[in-house]
């Protein structure tokens, strides 16, 4: 999870990477930090967590909701 996903300077962009490996398609999620106008002197970053899980079946890629 990240603070933030976009603003007026920066934004944070998720993209999908299909590697093409034989007998074993890797497909792999991966994000961007893009700096919109870049200034001098100025200082820029994002802060995130992360849940690091072992990928086992498609029910752990399903979200749950208790209501």
């Amino acid at each position: 999870m990240f603070d933030k996903t976009s603003g007026p300077d920066d934004q944070i962009r998720f993209s999908l990477f299909k590697f093409n490996v034989p007998r074993r398609p890797c497909p792999a999620w991966d994000f961007q930090y893009v700096v919109n106008k870049v200034e001098e002197d100025r200082e820029y970053g994002f802060k995130g967590r992360l849940v690091p899980k072992r990928f086992v079946s498609v029910q752990d890629c399903l979200i749950i909701s208790a209501l």
